[in-house]
């Protein structure tokens, strides 16, 4: 049987749009992924057995950044793409995102394949502002990627009411992808739903023939009629029953037995058993399903994009976790006082949240993240009630959501948006409720991991302005919980995980106070627990780059020491893993980050080595690199220490080669960082920036810079 998507393409269609137009796309993603081709089409088709869905499409929501660089994910897609869809509105005549992805899509498969989805404007407009149609749609391109003069319209649906409407707009899109009439798809589609309704009819007309039999007989037998409604109603509630026991299964498998999987480390298993509950639940039509199941649905999906994130697959996870926001969106507007629905809405929120967080998308994540605590807060003050809030929101404790919230706004503000002060006020808010949680409930072990969660967040957050021994007593604080969970099950490699990153910050604080041999022994035991990780699970990518971090701080602190061979043996493997975590996956800032520290580490280590030409070159493959991010990338946390590393490094090589004039403009450099930081300057960079100044003879600026250590912006 042939797959859902032809000619070998992993995508039936890239869908491009601006972020404005988002609800469209939202919709039509779902629209495309729900529908089901026609059985007489399937089979009669030129590429017949099709199979019943379309399938996959890729959708990203980020904007193109000023610079107009298109990420190797997006130029990847594109490549792996059948047909491009655009959703055509002036908002995304004027996108350059849009715009660039139409013309590298033309460059690699031309014009017939691009589809157009009209939600705004006008095509070929005499005003620009109501233009809808991309200059890069409206102009052909050779094979080189130059313009060659305007293009030929090609197939457009018009999904606005006075157009073609969302349904006959969505037929329009089907039929095009699977090269057939549009009068032939709906004609089909029409004669299934005639189909569905003579059946129904069938079915009722059959019913009132049984109800009339029954009336007749009741007449000359009421003692047998009585029989017949007794047993009817037996089979009613059984049936009842087994759909209450279905519908619980559903909640068992992605919650518990999730868990489980999640602990023992098994994200192949996850993905099939969650691939399979979402595929059962599709099958029953969002439109269909009660509220308790449209919840379940949501859950489901979020559980799925969770596993395929923790596999490096971004972009699939972003699909899943959009549309399950715009769902949780739906159902907390049509129930806005309901705990289910507010609970669905504020975890899909996270989940949106937390992959743009991980993106660099620190503005994208701050309004979900914001959104979110709002609702938390509703709930918390509120404490609205659901007739299935046990089962689907899975506890009534919304101080643990609420704490989960402030958390997850602090990660944001401690470097990113460079405010730590208030990043500590919602770090500590954190803390304490959920200390208050773990008191009242003591035996619930994940109550007990949330609140390690809230102490990592504080203790990077006293990292961040400098009170390092405060920090160390939240690390201590995290590691004790995890310690104490260990005892009891050793082989839960979720926690295992979780204690060998906190071992590694310990490590890292112990490095800062001049303590290198105990350093290196903390990440000596966070290097042997990540070695178990990834032996265990090879295909969990966020394993594989967590211990990269490791095996990367690891090679560092061994640089201070007269032990460079291995040094050296440590970094390559942080280099390899490294660069397989990206390889699958390039969106995770923190992973090119890592990547960067990484190359840069192997110059200078070459450089201790005395090999000024090999540290040369590898210094300017490391700084091609960071050089080729966006400067928002300068947000992430580590990116300014480690861009005043980098050019500090630089001056000193050129200083050293004689060229002083090139030295004194690296140095200027972290000068210029400095004072355009809009992230939070932490000690490390400000030590760094000293130096910088010290280097350039300004050493009253350098004093300044150390004394204000206590004001983190």
């Amino acid at each position: 049987m042939t797959t859902g998507v032809t000619s070998g393409y992993k995508y039936r269609a890239f869908i491009s749009y601006s972020h404005r137009d988002d609800e469209w796309s939202s919709w039509l993603l779902r629209a495309l992924e729900n529908y089901r081709i026609p059985d007489h089409i399937r089979k009669k088709h030129p590429s017949a057995p099709l199979e019943k869905r379309l399938g996959r499409f890729f959708r990203d929501r980020d904007e193109l950044p000023a610079t107009g660089h298109m990420t190797d994910h997006i130029f990847e897609a594109i490549a792996d793409s059948e047909f491009m869809i655009v959703i055509c509105s002036p908002e995304a005549a004027q996108s350059k995102l849009v715009n660039r992805e139409i013309a590298e899509f033309k460059r690699l498969r031309g014009e017939s394949n691009i589809l157009c989805l009209i939600v705004a404007g006008v095509p070929f407009a005499e005003n620009p502002e109501e233009e809808c149609f991309p200059e890069a749609l409206r102009l052909k391109f050779t094979t080189s990627g130059q313009r060659s003069g305007l293009a030929v319209e090609g197939l457009a649906a018009d999904a606005r009411e006075d157009g073609d409407g969302k349904r006959q707009a969505l037929f329009k899109l089907v039929a095009g992808m699977l090269g057939i009439g549009l009068n032939d798809l709906v004609r089909r589609e029409n004669q299934g739903r005639h189909r569905r309704i003579t059946a129904f009819a069938a079915a009722a007309s059959l019913g009132f023939a049984a109800m009339g039999a029954l009336a007749f007989e009741a007449s000359r037998a009421r003692d047998d009629a009585e029989q017949a409604l007794k047993l009817a109603n037996l089979k009613s509630a059984e049936a009842r029953k087994t759909m209450e026991e279905l519908e619980g299964l559903t909640v068992f498998i992605m919650s518990a037995v999730y868990d489980e999987l999640l602990t023992a480390g098994s994200l192949s298993v996850l993905e099939r058993t969650s691939s399979k509950i979402v595929d059962q639940l599709n099958g029953i039509g969002f439109e269909n399903m009660s509220m308790k199941r449209r919840a379940e649905l949501i859950a489901s999906y979020l559980r799925l994009g969770q596993v395929l994130e923790r596999q490096g697959e971004s972009t699939r996870a972003r699909q899943y976790f959009d549309t399950a926001a715009v769902w949780a969106k739906d159902l907390f507007e049509q129930y806005p006082n309901d705990a289910t629905a507010i609970g669905r809405y504020q975890t899909a929120l996270f989940f949106t949240g937390y992959l743009s967080q991980r993106q660099g998308d620190y503005l994208a994540a701050e309004r979900d993240f914001t959104e979110r605590l709002r609702l938390t807060r509703i709930g918390l003050e509120t404490k609205p009630s659901s007739v299935d809030v046990h089962r689907v929101l899975g506890k009534d404790n919304w101080e643990e959501e609420v704490a989960d919230s402030e958390a997850n706004l602090c990660y944001l503000q401690y470097i990113p948006l460079g405010k730590p002060e208030e990043a500590l006020k919602n770090c500590k808010s954190s803390v304490a409720l959920r200390r208050l949680v773990v008191e009242n409930l003591p035996d619930v072990k994940e109550h007990w991991v949330n609140l390690g969660s809230s102490y990592f967040h504080l203790a990077n957050t006293y990292l961040a302005l400098g009170r390092n021994v405060e920090a160390k007593e939240a690390f201590l604080n995290r590691f004790t919980i995890y310690a104490n969970i260990l005892e009891r099950e050793p082989q839960n490699y979720r926690i295992i995980r979780r204690a060998a990153m906190t071992k590694q910050r310990l490590a890292q604080i112990e490095d800062l106070q001049g303590n290198t041999e105990k350093a290196i022994e903390m990440l000596e035991e966070s290097k042997r627990q990540f070695d178990i990780l990834t032996a265990q699970d090879p295909a969990n990518v966020m394993w594989l780059a967590d211990s990269a971090d490791v095996y990367r701080n690891y090679a560092a602190v061994l640089m201070k020491t007269p032990d460079l061979t291995r040094a050296g043996h440590i970094l390559a493997i942080a280099d390899d893993q490294i660069m397989r975590a990206i390889s699958s996956d390039m969106s995770r800032a923190n992973r090119r980050l890592s990547a960067h520290r990484t190359r840069l580490l192997k110059a200078q280590l070459a450089d201790k080595h005395g090999d000024a030409d090999v540290a040369s070159a590898l210094l300017r493959e490391a700084a091609a690199h960071f050089e080729g991010e966006d400067t928002s990338y300068l947000s992430v946390p580590g990116a300014l220490e480690h861009a005043s590393e980098l050019y500090l490094f630089k001056g000193n090589m050129l200083m050293r080669a004689g060229d002083e004039a090139g030295a004194r403009t690296a140095w200027q450099h972290v000068v210029n960082l400095y004072e355009t930081a809009t992230a939070t300057k932490t000690p490390v960079f400000r030590q760094s920036v000293a130096r910088a100044y010290t280097m350039l003879g300004e050493t009253g600026q350098a004093e300044a810079v150390i004394a204000r250590k206590n004001v983190a912006r």
